[in-house]
């Protein structure tokens, strides 16, 4: 076979791509060395004899020395092995006979095509067909370059139509069950979000098909492992999340909050009052005053009529005698008349000023607590309360990040069962769906603070330079614009919430 004519392509393919380096403008690089990694594929790379060559390792170099920098070429084994170095960001990029596909495009960046190509069919030498084809390429240099122009148009061709089949295709989008953002525990979801979603699917004519998962861990694993297209939900738009992820524009604003029990006052200050503390300062002064009683029985038994009493007849009169020298001062008419008696009723009034004001310190520190918690304004008045949250949610960074302590749970679900048995008394967590919970479960049992502590944005997730992303922006703000946006919201939320 006559190589002649791939010689020729060669060297115009060369003359081109050498014309369009030329063309592009320089910018400054660093001085290190780029780092490619490749495969064996002659003629585009061949790295089996002592140098690396091959038309795309030839390209690589000339690109290289544009730009004023060496490159070193890492062999693999396996195409597969070459693109995980890429993903892994173990090199600067790849080059050898690499396809430009849709999955591709969602994992990594492609350049400009260096090499328009096409599936082929190899015949044998002397098969009739193989003969037909060969004179008919045969003649002038013209002739080869019409047959490369359509070959190349060919290879565009069989490029684009992986697009074009996937361009209808359905999108995956992981989501997790948060009312009233998404509904994922029945057969149907349903909610804002889902509903936004379906929304956008329609009008890029593309059906979505939802997987629910348990937590927002799994559906960001998800996203980006790339098992689906994207994730949606009451999903805050963070620095953190950024970086590993692209976000559409946001879809929602919102806050995080506080919600408290709506405590009644009567309510409140009865159970401030009959505490265990109080109960003991109670029945330790009680206690005292009854072994008081019986302590002056025995020093004025034999010379007071009133203690002059059997023991078992006098327990009540001598108790009823230390209460009312504690309280009214005693009674003129049964003043103690022993010297040992006298000495300890002086001290037994005395030592009553201190149980008394001990009395009074115990209610009042009982009242001022039970006003303090039942009565919260701001993150400082939670250090008093028993607060609940989600595990790994932006409520949960923000309470870390304040110094405060908090109880976490696997899900609002069970936060807000946690709330309802009272091992909670305040709930931090984003403002939309404690407000959907208070209005939907807990109307006249709970109330939310007017404050916002956080402002948050919710957003679309998608893959990192996800192809989705410019064109959900657009429909996004196409559906604030057409008041699409406006009828999802209020069909959901009405008065309950409104978006900050």
């Amino acid at each position: 076979m006559d190589l002649a004519p791939i010689a020729f392509l060669k060297r115009i393919a060369l003359t081109f791509l050498t014309l369009l380096s030329f063309a592009m403008p320089a910018t400054a690089q660093s001085d290190d060395p780029l780092v490619f990694a490749t495969v064996h594929r002659p003629p585009f790379a061949d790295t089996e004899g002592d140098q690396i060559t091959g038309f795309s390792i030839d390209l690589m170099r000339a690109i290289a020395d544009e730009l004023g920098r060496d490159v070193v070429f890492e062999p693999n084994s396996r195409f597969g092995n070459m693109l995980n170095a890429v993903e892994r960001g173990r090199v600067d990029g790849a080059i050898a006979n690499i396809s430009i596909t849709a999955d591709r495009e969602r994992a990594m960046d492609f350049s400009q095509p260096i090499f328009g190509s096409g599936i082929q069919i190899l015949l044998p030498k002397d098969a009739a067909l193989s003969d037909q084809f060969l004179s008919f390429i045969g003649g002038d240099a013209l002739i080869y370059v019409i047959g490369a122009i359509i070959l190349v148009a060919l290879g565009w061709l069989l490029m684009l139509l992986p697009a074009v089949a996937q361009s209808n295709a359905p999108l995956t989008m992981a989501t997790v069950h948060r009312p009233p953002f998404a509904f994922a525990d029945t057969p149907v979801l349903r909610g804002f979000s889902i509903d936004l979603m379906r929304a956008i699917g329609k009008d890029i004519n593309r059906e979505i098909i939802f997987e629910p998962q348990n937590s927002f861990s799994e559906m960001f694993t998800k996203v980006k492992n790339g098992d689906v297209d994207g994730a949606i939900a009451n999903i805050s738009i963070t620095t953190e999340r950024e970086r590993e992820m692209d976000f559409s524009q946001p879809i929602f604003s919102s806050g995080i909050k506080i919600m408290i029990p709506n405590e009644g006052s009567s309510a409140s200050i009865f159970a401030a009052l009959f505490t265990w503390d109080i109960a003991f300062v109670v029945l330790s002064g009680l206690a005292i005053l009854f072994f008081g009683g019986l302590l002056m029985w025995v020093f004025e038994r034999r010379v007071q009529p009133y203690f002059d009493k059997p023991a078992r007849e006098a327990l009540f009169p001598s108790f009823w005698w230390a209460l009312n020298l504690v309280v009214n001062g005693g009674f003129e008419e049964r003043v103690p008349r022993s010297t040992l008696g006298r000495i300890f009723a002086v001290l037994l009034v005395v030592s009553s000023l201190f149980v008394v004001s001990i009395f009074v310190a115990s209610i009042t520190a009982a009242m001022t607590v039970n006003a303090l918690t039942s009565n919260v304004q701001g993150l400082r008045d939670l250090e008093n309360r028993r607060v609940a949250t989600v595990t790994g949610s932006t409520s949960a960074a923000f309470l870390n990040a304040n110094g405060l302590v908090f109880a976490d749970f696997a899900s609002p679900d069970e936060m807000f069962e946690a709330f309802e048995a009272g091992v909670a008394n305040a709930v931090v967590f984003d403002g939309p769906i404690l407000a959907y919970y208070q209005q939907t479960f807990a109307q006249g049992k709970a109330r939310i603070l007017e404050r916002t502590y956080r402002p948050e944005n919710y957003g679309i997730v998608l893959s990192s330079s996800s192809e989705l992303k410019e064109e959900i922006d657009q429909i996004l703000l196409k559906f604030r614009v057409d008041g699409t946006y406006d009828d999802l919201l209020n069909k959901w939320f009405g008065n309950i919430y409104t978006p900050q």
